[in-house]
C-alpha cells in the first residue's frame, strides 16, 4: 500500500482486498483525516512514517489476534492514545 489519496467521509479507512502479503510502504498511512483503520491478517510490514500526524487516528483494528500482531514488522510508531483491537473486521 502506497500513498492513501482517499478518506472516506466516516474517516474509516479498510486495507482488503488483497490475497497474499500486505506491506505499508514508507508514509503510506499519513492522512490527518482518518480516525480509524481496519488491516487484514495478511499485514506483514509496516514501514516508517506511518500514523505521523494523524491526529484524528483512535482506533487500529487488525483481523488477527495479538500474538500475529507482533508478528507484523513495524517500524512505524503507534501513537499512545491509539487503541489496537484484535480479532476484528470490517462489517458494513
Amino acid at each position: 500500500v502506497n500513498g492513501i489519496n482517499y478518506v472516506p467521509r466516516d474517516g474509516i479507512l479498510i486495507i482488503t482486498g488483497f490475497s497474499d502479503k500486505i506491506y505499508i510502504s514508507n508514509y503510506g498511512l499519513k492522512n490527518n483525516g482518518v480516525k480509524e483503520i481496519y488491516f487484514p491478517k495478511e499485514l506483514k510490514k509496516i514501514y516508517l512514517g506511518n500514523f505521523t500526524g494523524m491526529s484524528s487516528l483512535t482506533k487500529i483494528h487488525f483481523a488477527g489476534d495479538e500474538s500475529e500482531w507482533d508478528n507484523v514488522e513495524n517500524m512505524s510508531e503507534i501513537p499512545d492514545n491509539v487503541s489496537i483491537i484484535f480479532n476484528s473486521t470490517y462489517a458494513a
